[in-house]
């Protein structure tokens, strides 16, 4: 009986390491601010099934003169008042729709009780406090700069 060798099997060469990839230039972040004052789009959602509701909201991105401005006021408004106790559901209620109107640049396709609706701060604000899922989605959206990033 023949026995069969086995040949050992040739070295398996590794392949040759990339060379270091240079971290990015952090500079290139530095448009990010000038973008996002024009906004970007969000299409309002129905709330229960998801649907898209061709109610179109336009918000200033995180890092906005827009947004920084709304969320100075805040401060600002708290301190002017002097509150010393915890806010009230409808104070904070208050709040967060004056401050998400503050970051909204305009709308499209926003229709109540039959008649279009032009955009302004004010009619924001009335929008946000009428219906809070509007508001939740608004929110939601402006405070995620990938929202704001074009890839």
């Amino acid at each position: 009986m023949t026995q069969k060798t086995k040949k050992p099997a040739a070295p398996v060469e590794a392949p040759p390491k990339a060379p270091p990839k240079a971290p990015p230039d952090l500079s290139t972040f530095d448009i990010l601010a000038s973008n996002q004052e024009a906004g970007e789009e969000i299409e309002i959602r129905h709330p229960a099934t998801g649907n898209k509701l061709d109610v179109h909201i336009r918000m200033a991105g995180p890092d906005s003169e827009l947004q920084k401005q709304a969320r100075r006021w805040v401060v600002d408004s708290r301190s002017d008042r002097g509150l010393n106790r915890p806010m009230t559901d409808k104070e904070l209620d208050e709040e967060s729709a004056e401050m998400l109107a503050r970051m909204t640049v305009t709308w499209r396709n926003v229709v109540i009780d039959g008649q279009k609706i032009g955009f302004s701060t004010e009619a924001a604000k009335s929008l946000y406090l009428r219906f809070p899922f509007i508001r939740e989605q608004v929110d939601h959206f402006a405070g995620r700069r990938a929202n704001f990033m074009k890839a």
